[in-house]
């Protein structure tokens, strides 16, 4: 179906999860629906998820350690700094390399003790696929029409609650959907005004 703002059919893929970590991606194939169990849990919209699957093969060596010298002929080689371990993982923002990338900081992420510190985790891993306006735009001389992250949403399942920042305001805002009626009939909405001005610090008097 025709999404009347965009005025094309959406080539959306989704994927669903659950409180227990469980998930299954969900995508419009050849005109049915199709579903795979996602132990990864991640997706990006291209292209399908058993594509994603093969594709990471080429990856199988990404790794947070750090990779040891490489030792020829008498001579040590050591890495260039920190990071090593996941030379390779590709940075641009098509959804192939997104998904890669995706997959080495979900794996590489240290567990946290608590939510709030999960939820900031969380933050920064969605800020390496943050795309700017002018990075992608469809023409050469194109102005009107670019690509970018209009906003990112993070959400605590265990505790029923969405975060969500956006282009235009980079503080992270929190809805409690507890505090629903998740029964309700109708719609709620929770206008997110954009504060593109960054508080100011205040520092004390000598």
């Amino acid at each position: 179906m025709t999404q009347p703002t965009l005025g094309i059919v959406p080539p959306f893929h989704y994927t669903l999860h659950d409180a227990s970590g469980a998930s299954i991606v969900v995508e419009p194939i050849g005109g049915t629906l199709t579903i795979h169990d996602n132990p990864l849990g991640i997706l990006t919209n291209a292209p399908s998820f058993d594509w994603h699957l093969t594709n990471l093969r080429n990856y199988v060596k990404l790794s947070p350690v750090e990779a040891p010298p490489l030792e020829i002929g008498g001579e040590s080689f050591a890495p260039l700094g920190s990071g090593s371990g996941m030379l390779g993982v590709p940075g641009d923002p098509t959804p192939p390399s997104r998904f890669v990338r995706a997959l080495a900081l979900t794996l590489s992420a240290a567990p946290q003790k608590d939510a709030a510190g999960t939820v900031r985790l969380a933050e920064h891993l969605l800020n390496n696929f943050d795309i700017p306006t002018g990075l992608v735009r469809p023409a050469p001389h194109e102005t009107a029409r670019f690509e970018f992250t209009q906003w990112s949403a993070i959400a605590d399942l265990s505790r029923a609650i969405y975060y969500v920042k956006s282009y235009d305001d980079q503080t992270l805002r929190s809805v409690d959907l507890s505090k629903f009626d998740l029964d309700a009939h109708g719609l709620r909405a929770a206008p997110l005004r954009a504060s593109p001005h960054p508080p100011t610090l205040e520092f004390p008097r000598r």
